[in-house]
């Protein structure tokens, strides 16, 4: 990967510059090129307006009123764009904008194809938002629909964090050890001038102590010598605590088990996103990877770490 290329999807919110200005260092860093790319969604637009049946009046007054609604967010993005780019005339980096109209996970997972990585602003829930008016909060799921759906690996970036990250910690499970996938991770760290850690969950359950695994790792894979190796503990309902991570880049591995988008850490990665405790998290779908086992083999240690 002599030249990355990253997508960074763009709107108004303070999350979405933020995400913007990471964007902008790391490709300075690393000599990336970057596609900004705003999504007109019409598809909640249509959905807000359209009635399945026509009622007391036709569908004309709705299809006028979606067509100036429409043109308003066009009108929008236009201008966000146009901020957008004379920003970008300020850094020492190559970027172009675009503007699809869609629906935005759809459009933005078809741009993805062509990144090395994705990158998105994200606001969680209120603490004490009703999951009953989770609707109210359309702007701030496009990152969880992402979660479930992006084909490459996907940058989350909130308000808070650090302006780039001290270290990068690599999350694998001993149940769900591929190697392809960590030494992916290790390029990406060498990338970023990031030291690389990588953090094995442990259940308790097996005789192997950490010790003689951290031991073995080192062993097996000569790559991985030098590589910091510690493990961690998890109850069986795979809790895992990110105090004190706040300074770090984590990659968590997720895999596609049937229709849903799992995390390692056991929980459907929508909902990981949703209640995101620190500032930035890398999501990466193994399916962007070659495995080192078959298929069928890794999606069954897997669905063995998300059974319930």
């Amino acid at each position: 990967m002599s030249q990355p290329s990253f997508l960074l999807c763009l709107n108004g919110s303070s999350q979405s510059q933020r995400a913007a200005q990471l964007a902008f260092e790391m490709a300075s860093k690393s000599n990336a090129q970057i596609t900004a790319q705003h999504v007109v969604d019409t598809s909640t637009t249509w959905d807000f307006l359209r009635n399945d049946e026509p009622g007391f009046i036709g569908s004309g007054v709705y299809v006028e009123t979606f067509e100036l609604l429409k043109n308003a967010q066009w009108g929008i993005a236009c201008k966000l764009l146009e901020k957008y780019e004379a920003v970008v005339e300020t850094k020492n980096i190559v970027s172009t904008s675009v503007i699809d109209e869609g629906a935005p996970v759809e459009q933005i997972c078809k741009r993805a194809n062509e990144h090395d990585l994705v990158i998105v602003g994200h606001r969680h829930y209120l603490n004490n938002a009703n999951p009953k008016e989770r609707w109210h909060y359309v702007h701030y799921t496009i990152a969880e629909g992402l979660a479930n759906q992006c084909p490459k690996p996907l940058l989350i970036v909130q308000d808070i964090g650090p302006e780039l990250w001290e270290d990068l910690k690599i999350l694998v499970s001993l149940d769900h050890l591929n190697v392809t996938f960590i030494r992916a991770c290790l390029r990406t760290a060498f990338f970023f001038g990031l030291k690389p850690q990588i953090i094995c969950l442990m259940n308790g359950y097996h005789e192997e102590s950490a010790k003689e695994l951290i031991k073995n790792m080192h062993q097996t894979h000569p790559d991985l010598a030098e590589v910091d190796i510690t493990t961690r503990t998890v109850s069986s309902d795979i809790d895992f605590d990110f105090t004190n991570m706040s300074k770090s880049l984590i990659i968590v591995p997720t895999r596609k088990v049937q229709d849903k988008s799992y995390s390692i850490l056991g929980t459907e990665a929508g909902e990981l996103v949703a209640k995101l405790p620190i500032g930035s998290i890398l999501l990466w779908p193994e399916e962007s990877i070659a495995s080192h086992t078959s298929i069928e083999n890794e999606n069954r240690n897997f669905e063995k770490l998300t059974a319930q």
